[in-house]
C-alpha cells in the first residue's frame, strides 16, 4: 500500500478489480454519497489529485482516485494490448459498478482525460457529469496539429513513448533524473 506519509486524515486506500486487473484506490467520502472518479494523466499517480480529494468529500461526493493500470501500485500486466482505450474504459466502468454507481461523475486530466473523453462517448448513460482537463477531443487535437506544427511538435513525446524500449531507456537515464524533474514540475 501506499507510505503513510501521502495519506492524508479521511484518505482510505484499498485495491478493487479493474478490467481483469486490480487497481489501487485512495478514496475519501461517504460510501452511497453521489461517486466522482478522478483519473490521473502520465507519468502521475492517485497522488496528483492530493488537493481536490478532501474538499471534494466535504462537499459530500464520495471520492474514487485510482491508480491507472500500470501506474503506481494498480496492477501491471505484460503486453501493450492490456492498455488500449477499451481495457481503461472498462477498468473505470468496472470500479463504478464494484462501487454500485449506475451513473457517476468523472474527471480526467492528460490521459485521464482521454479516458474520459471515450467514457463520455461510448456510456453516456453512465454519466452525470464530466470534466476533461488538458486533453481536448481528439478530433479538435487533430484539427490543432494540422494547423499548428509546434502542437505536434510538443505532442511528440506521446509517439516516442510507443517505441519499445524507448521510454524505459530514455526515462531510466541517470538515474530516472528526468521522470524526477518531470514529477517535481521542473520541466516546462
Amino acid at each position: 500500500m501506499a507510505p503513510t506519509s501521502l495519506l492524508k486524515p479521511g484518505l482510505r486506500e484499498s485495491r478493487r478489480t479493474g478490467d481483469g486487473v486490480d487497481l489501487h484506490v485512495v478514496e475519501a467520502g461517504q460510501d452511497g454519497a453521489p461517486l466522482v472518479v478522478l483519473l490521473h494523466g502520465f507519468p502521475e499517480f492517485w497522488w496528483a489529485w492530493r488537493n481536490q480529494i478532501s474538499p471534494l468529500a466535504d462537499a459530500g461526493y464520495h471520492v474514487v482516485v485510482p491508480d491507472l493500470r500500470g501506474y503506481n501500485l494498480s496492477d501491471a500486466p505484460d503486453g501493450v494490448e492490456h492498455y488500449r482505450l477499451d481495457h481503461l474504459v472498462a477498468d473505470v466502468l468496472t470500479l463504478a459498478d464494484g462501487y454500485g454507481a449506475e451513473r457517476f461523475d468523472i474527471v480526467g486530466h492528460d490521459l485521464g482525460a482521454l479516458i474520459t473523453w471515450w467514457v463520455a462517448a461510448y456510456h453516456p448513460e453512465r454519466l452525470a457529469h464530466a470534466v476533461m482537463m488538458d486533453g481536448p477531443h481528439a478530433d479538435v487535437w487533430r484539427r490543432q496539429m494540422l494547423k499548428h506544427p509546434t502542437q505536434a511538435l510538443r505532442s511528440s513525446y506521446v509517439a516516442a513513448l510507443q517505441i519499445p524500449r524507448v521510454p524505459e531507456v530514455t526515462l531510466g537515464a541517470l538515474d530516472f533524473a528526468a521522470l524526477r524533474a518531470i514529477m517535481q514540475g521542473k520541466c516546462a
